[in-house]
């Protein structure tokens, strides 16, 4: 945004403010306020309202309205502190399942190898479900990176986009993956059952698809009615999916009985009820954003409009 950046030096020099006295007065670096004058970075409206009012200058002066249908792509999502609260604390409610999940898998292994004295090979690795706990790993990364670009206010709609869409779309093709390569499903045997073990490979990819449509275009004012939707559905689907498996599990462990039953009892219902928690958070943080975005679109095509 080179426009508004040579604008705004324009009338901090008029002003006789130096980027740092601006600065100072916003709350925010002189890297900060360097970074737009050379525009590599974009401020929040909240911030480009001060900045208009510090340097006596409309908001219109500032912003052309081709800019402002820029504004909401380039800018972060949560622009007011509270805000950005919301959105780090949905993040991290995200990744307390997946940091449950490998620790516990983890302190498992541990005490398989270290108390009982068993040897790591291939087998345990196998009943300890590796690959479920490297997906988890991943995506706990994937979630530790929300949160920081959260905290640094660098969650921009394509950034949101961008994790969300390694999510949804991510964890369909590594579940996808395992069943086709490590447990070696057919393509029939996959429609058939395996997305009834994982619930999520159908929706994820259409989420996927539907979250690059929606957070990458800027031209248009989308409602987030269809995000609504389909982040509601997963849930429900995925919920009842998960509830029903465990429901069958229970029913065998009933009927034929199990060594060590407790344990994969336990097993089955941290993996389920952790499942149905991050599904859960990961609909309202896609609602949440998604709300966000539209909301700073609206602004933006109704300033252009003149509305």
């Amino acid at each position: 945004m080179a426009e508004f950046g040579e604008k705004l030096k324009q009338a901090r020099e008029k002003r006789g403010m130096t980027q740092q006295s601006l600065a100072d007065e916003i709350y925010v670096t002189r890297q900060a306020v360097s970074r737009w004058e050379n525009g590599s970075r974009y401020p929040d409206l909240m911030t480009a309202r001060r900045l208009s009012e510090i340097l006596k200058v409309s908001l219109d002066e500032l912003i052309k309205d081709d800019e402002m249908l820029s504004y909401p792509q380039k800018s972060p999502i949560a622009e007011y502190p509270k805000s950005k609260r919301v959105q780090t604390a949905l993040f991290a409610f995200c990744l307390v399942p997946y940091l449950i999940s490998v620790m516990s898998d983890i302190a498992a292994l541990m005490f398989v190898v270290f108390i009982r004295k068993q040897a790591l090979t291939f087998e345990l690795l196998h009943v300890n479900n590796i690959s479920d706990t490297a997906i988890s790993a991943l995506l706990l990364v994937l979630f530790v990176y929300g949160i920081v670009m959260s905290v640094y206010d660098r969650i921009t709609p394509k950034v949101a986009g961008v994790i969300l869409g390694i999510y949804f779309g991510g964890r369909a093709f590594m579940h996808f993956f395992r069943l086709a390569v490590i447990e070696g499903y057919s393509l029939k045997s996959i429609v058939t059952s395996g997305v009834w073990r994982y619930p999520d490979i159908v929706p994820g990819v259409v989420i996927a698809c539907v979250l690059v449509w929606y957070f990458f275009r800027k031209d248009t004012l989308l409602k987030p009615s269809l995000i609504y939707g389909l982040s509601g559905a997963y849930c429900l689907f995925n919920t009842g999916v998960r509830c029903a498996i465990f429901y069958d599990f229970l029913t065998h462990i009933s009927r034929y009985g199990e060594r060590n039953e407790g344990v994969y009892f336990l097993l089955r219902f941290k993996m389920d009820s952790l499942e149905i928690l991050v599904v859960a958070a990961m609909s309202v943080l896609l609602c949440y954003l998604a709300r966000e975005i539209y909301k700073k679109r609206r602004v933006a095509l109704g300033k252009k409009q003149g509305h």
